[in-house]
């Protein structure tokens, strides 16, 4: 896939043509984030084996964190979170886990059970993404 991405690329001369053509899925917004990481798909897929290795770990902390309506701690993995999908191009998660942070911050902790359900759906289908995206 990343393959085709650069055919792309190359045939139309036109990242942001490029890009909309391939951010349809809303899952990851490949372009952008090979145009972030300046072309470096290694450094794209050590971040993506990073994110599969840390994600479950802050889920699983952001599930204490709603448990015991510990505001505070499901800001900070619901940011984490946030982060690190931004730097994979993973727009649903980020928007996920900004919509959490934004939650807790305020703490609306009534929401975060239901914001939280939203974020772990977002996660499972960029897991699968980037099964595609990595192999390819």
């Amino acid at each position: 896939m990343l393959d085709e991405i650069d055919k792309a690329k190359k045939k139309s001369g036109n990242a942001a043509e490029t890009r909309s053509t391939h951010a349809a899925t809303k899952v990851i917004d490949l372009p952008a984030a090979l145009e972030r990481l300046e072309g470096d798909r290694d450094l794209f897929s050590e971040l993506a084996a990073l994110f599969k290795a840390e994600s479950p770990k802050m889920l699983d902390e952001a599930r204490r964190a709603v448990a015991s309506k510990n505001s505070s701690q499901l800001q900070h993995q619901a940011h984490t979170l946030k982060g690190a999908a931004s730097n994979l191009g993973a727009t649903g998660v980020s928007d996920a886990a900004s919509e959490l942070e934004k939650a807790a911050r305020a703490g609306d902790m009534a929401h975060a059970g239901e914001l939280l359900n939203a974020l772990e759906k977002q996660v499972g289908l960029l897991f699968s993404e980037l099964e595609t995206v990595c192999a390819g």
